[in-house]
């Protein structure tokens, strides 16, 4: 069975044996990424690539910098890794996640019972930042901080339609997973819808992702390049596209013109004088 490193597959019989510690450490945080929330000793230790008696000691020191938590016999993320999380610059005060917010809070009362969600692109990833819902809202399997499918949904979409051509390349040679009948499943296809997007502003999912939920989203700028995307979604039985196509382009439009502001005012500020980082314990080899 292939190992992992990063998520990306390894040969059965790789080790990062000669690898710095700190990748080592890395590799077990980023096993958590593939789910489930909490992971065994084992487990770990074969999606990082490492022996076992190395995850152990590793495993061990992550739990006493409280980078991670025990649970019984198995593992899971720790506060303090959303603690550092929480320094990221678009959660910042005046950043992009605080500047949404009261834009999202408000298409969300608008919207009536839906989700609202705000994504981003890292790398070649779209990675939901930001989701409102209510106790009558349509249950959806994205989470803060979680990767949304990139080509079955409005939020990835519309980040690919107005992406570089290298990033849409990239993605598109991965392969078009389908979840639904309705996904695309066919490169040129996606391209076309692309070229849509672009022309349109919008991208709607029309329960390509989950059956029985239908969305669309609209891009978010700051100097006419894009930053992020919003989307609101609901039951496909009740989705108004018109009505909630006009609601996300107004939000994106006038979130894109605050982000705008910011970075402007951002452009005159004298840089903070940054203290240096202290660590109250180290990894050992």
């Amino acid at each position: 069975m292939p190992e992992t490193l990063g998520g990306q597959e390894q040969p059965a019989d790789h080790y990062m044996t000669g690898a710095p510690v700190l990748v080592k450490a890395v590799a077990i945080l980023e096993a958590f990424t593939q789910g489930p929330s909490a992971l065994g000793g084992r487990e770990i230790a074969r999606r990082a690539g490492l022996p076992s008696s190395t995850t152990h000691r590793m495993l061990s020191q992550l739990v006493e910098t409280g980078f991670l938590e025990r649970q019984g016999t198995k593992y899971r993320v720790g506060l303090k890794l959303f603690e550092v999380g929480n320094y990221a610059a678009f959660c910042e005060p005046g950043g992009m996640r605080d500047t949404a917010l009261p834009f999202l809070s408000s298409m969300y009362v608008r919207g009536g019972d839906c989700v609202v969600t705000l994504a981003v692109r890292s790398d070649n990833r779209i990675l939901c930042v930001e989701k409102i819902r209510g106790h009558s809202s349509p249950r959806t399997e994205t989470r803060v901080g979680w990767p949304i499918p990139a080509t079955q949904t409005s939020l990835g979409k519309v980040i690919l339609a107005f992406s570089p051509a290298g990033v849409v390349k990239s993605i598109v040679g991965q392969g078009l997973m389908r979840s639904t009948p309705f996904s695309v499943h066919h490169p040129a296809q996606l391209l076309e819808q692309l070229d849509d997007i672009r022309s349109s502003g919008v991208s709607f999912d029309n329960q390509e992702a989950v059956l029985g939920l239908s969305g669309v989203a609209a891009p978010v700028f700051i100097d006419d390049e894009i930053v992020a995307s919003i989307a609101l979604t609901q039951p496909t039985s009740t989705f108004k596209s018109e009505y909630a196509k006009q609601l996300v382009v107004s939000t994106a439009q006038q979130l894109s013109k605050a982000l705008q502001r910011g970075a402007e005012r951002r452009k005159y500020m004298p840089l903070e004088q940054i203290g240096p980082i202290q660590l109250t314990q180290g990894f050992v080899k």
